[in-house]
């Protein structure tokens, strides 16, 4: 070529009737679109990258690791949350009892905004969690959706610990 010599990575073509030099960047061959051969020194230097940049998966370190930012992820998602997060009054921890399906035993409160007054919700009758209404495994809940009907209702809630 016009430039004068090769750099690191360039190839040559692997067809016999072609014998194109390329550039490093180049995935096929520019004049025949053969395809970059694949050398083992190639794979080598690409493991060798991923092992620097991302760690060996042997790593005694990354359980523990892992342990410790549990909590913190726990934190950051709870207060991401937060502006939809109702907490569950009169909640008998996960168990079952008393009159009926479970309806009315468990009052759902939001913390208002400055300015706004209290408001008692309700499970949406379509909701999926509405069938464990006063059963719940933790007295938090977070939602995605928020109506106002007859009454204000929650949809799509989860449990929080």
């Amino acid at each position: 070529g016009l430039g004068g010599g090769t750099m690191p990575g360039d190839w040559e073509c692997g067809d016999p009737r072609c014998r194109g030099s390329n550039f490093a960047r180049n995935t096929k061959c520019f004049r025949c679109k053969a395809p970059k051969p694949i050398s083992v020194e190639d794979d080598e230097k690409k493991e060798e990258e991923y092992q620097s940049d991302y760690g060996s998966e042997d790593d005694a370190d990354s359980e523990a690791e892992e342990e410790n930012t549990q909590p913190i992820l726990k934190a950051l998602l709870a207060a991401a949350l937060f502006p939809q997060m109702v907490i569950v009054e009169g909640n008998n921890g996960g168990k079952k009892g008393g009159k009926g399906k479970g309806k009315g035993q468990a009052k759902l409160r939001a913390r208002p905004e400055p300015g706004e007054k209290a408001e008692d919700m309700a499970l949406h009758p379509s909701s999926v969690a509405s069938k464990s209404m006063g059963s719940f495994s933790s007295k938090y809940l977070v939602y995605h959706e928020r109506v106002k009907t007859t009454r204000v209702y929650i949809r799509d809630a989860t449990p929080v610990s």
